[in-house]
């Protein structure tokens, strides 16, 4: 059994199959994963299934990259506490990444196996503190 057992991770991503994909896998690995394709999706699954997300995975490319900070900001906020996010792209020149670090945040790039994922996850569980972003408190 490891730290990350049971953690629910919530999933900013437009991708269906791979929300669908990567749901079957964390089932069966003892993870819960709940997605949206927008902010207002994750936020009502989220509010659905009752959990209390551990980790947040979004998307770079899901919108308006100058809005990006501002949707997880608010997601963090609609969740009531801080939580480590995992930012997934598929460009790897972004110039923003360095500011997206900077936030604490870990980059992940696609195409990327879900064990790659589930890797990054438990990591996040095994590390004291995982969800506290440098710079400012935890609520909880």
């Amino acid at each position: 059994m490891t730290d990350a057992d049971g953690m629910t991770v919530a999933i900013l991503e437009t991708d269906a199959v791979l929300c669908l994909s990567l749901e079957l896998a964390f089932e069966a690995w003892g993870l819960r994963l709940l997605s949206g394709g927008s902010v207002m999706a994750l936020l009502r699954a989220v509010q659905r299934s009752g959990c209390r997300p551990d980790v947040l995975v979004a998307d770079l490319a899901h919108g308006c990259e100058t809005m990006f900070p501002a949707w997880v900001e608010q997601i963090q906020a609609a969740l009531g506490r801080t939580v480590p996010v995992i930012v997934t792209t598929g460009n790897r020149t972004r110039k923003e990444a360095a500011a997206l670090l900077e936030r604490g945040w870990l980059l992940l790039e696609k195409p990327y196996a879900p064990e790659t994922l589930r890797t990054v996850v438990e990591s996040l569980a095994e590390t004291p503190g995982h969800g506290a972003v440098p710079g400012r408190p935890d609520p909880l």
